[in-house]
């Protein structure tokens, strides 16, 4: 075993015990532990956490970054420019809004979602395997399983199989690109993909509300295979924007057909 796999077993050990666990959370936040290190110390187990006044139950398995964040700080400060952004496009919604989850990895955003629109209905689309059935898991332990539609496939410019680099040590970064993010080491697998235009012929749907888009740096590809579906749009796209650092975003409310992506907004300086 290595040196590093040691001390996460050692940790992981002490989080284990119930008095413990409450009290390296507590004082970790207390602290307020830099993020960087934040994000190296592990979480393996369920948890509770409270975002936008609701409390949420979490499942979070060792390599699950998200996990991490949401443990051992204010969820409300995850990504908060982000949410902040998401709140005000569910606000221009219908109640019953539909809104596309595109990378929904554990489930966050679905959760927020949810949390900020309770009777909205999601469609979320995770490719990995083992991220969709945390997905899944964190949604059921919430008592929102009728309100989410799962789809466990890549959201690409074509529909047809495709190759996705998977990190072997975070479930943050998956990618399209097959030669990974960021130089993250990892595997390619190969998943089923879908166009944006395709999913909504088939599954019938009339209108998207908020598109919410996280694929590390594929966003064009998504929304190359969405003009009809982005038409559908009445509110807008939340989109993670690489070039201006993770969590950073761009929201427009038409797409630009000619480019094939979203024209930069005001919201982040290029």
């Amino acid at each position: 075993m290595s040196r590093k796999a040691s001390l996460q077993a050692c940790f992981l050990s002490l989080l284990r015990r119930p008095r413990l666990r409450v009290a390296l959370r507590a004082v970790v936040r207390e602290l307020r532990v830099p993020e960087v290190i934040r994000l190296r110390l592990p979480v393996d187990g369920t948890f509770h956490f409270r975002l936008l006044d609701r409390q949420f139950v979490y499942r979070s398995e060792l390599h699950d970054g998200i996990g991490r964040a949401l443990f051992w700080a204010d969820a409300d400060a995850y990504e908060a420019e982000t949410l902040d952004v998401l709140a005000e496009l569910l606000r221009e919604a219908p109640a019953s809004a539909t809104i596309f989850d595109v990378g929904a990895n554990t489930g966050f955003y679905t959760l927020a979602v949810l949390a900020l629109a309770p009777a909205a209905h999601v469609h979320a689309f995770e490719p990995v395997a083992q991220i969709a059935s945390s997905l899944r898991e964190n949604v059921g332990a919430n008592g929102l399983l009728e309100q989410v539609h799962f789809n466990a496939c890549a959201v690409a410019e074509r529909s047809g199989t495709v190759a996705i680099h998977v990190p072997d040590e975070t479930w943050h970064s998956a990618t399209l690109s097959t030669g990974g993010f960021r130089g993250l080491d990892g595997h390619v697998e190969q998943v089923a993909g879908v166009a944006l235009d395709d999913y909504v012929k088939a599954h019938g749907v009339k209108r998207v509300d908020v598109l919410k888009i996280d694929v590390e740096g594929h966003e064009d590809a998504v929304l190359g295979g969405a003009p009809a579906a982005y038409g559908l749009s009445q509110g807008g796209c939340l989109r993670h924007h690489l070039r201006c650092g993770l969590g950073d975003y761009l929201v427009h409310p038409s797409f630009d057909e000619r480019q094939g992506c979203l024209e930069p907004s005001q919201r982040c300086p290029l």
